[in-house]
């Protein structure tokens, strides 16, 4: 399976067909919005398997803490701000 940044960078990549070709920052953006949703899903997908597969899975005492869209609104949502 394709990461969502290599996917965005193939799609990216083939809105230059020619040197000629210069993609508009509109396509690009669109491109990037699109490649979100895959990205949060395999943020999430990875936290789930870090707790389903790791280490700490088989023990009783070590719980998630916090479920995977929890995880990921507070690490990647909260953090958008202080990236501007």
């Amino acid at each position: 399976m394709k990461t969502a940044i290599e996917i965005a960078e193939k799609e990216i990549a083939e809105l230059w067909g020619s040197p000629s070709d210069q993609p508009t920052y509109t396509q690009i953006f669109e491109v990037l919005e699109r490649a979100k949703p895959v990205f949060k899903q395999q943020i999430i997908d990875a936290y789930n398997c870090g707790w389903q597969y790791g280490f700490l899975a088989n023990s009783k005492e070590l719980q998630p803490t916090k479920n995977s869209e929890t995880y990921y609104s507070e690490t990647f949502e909260t953090n958008k701000e202080t990236l501007k």
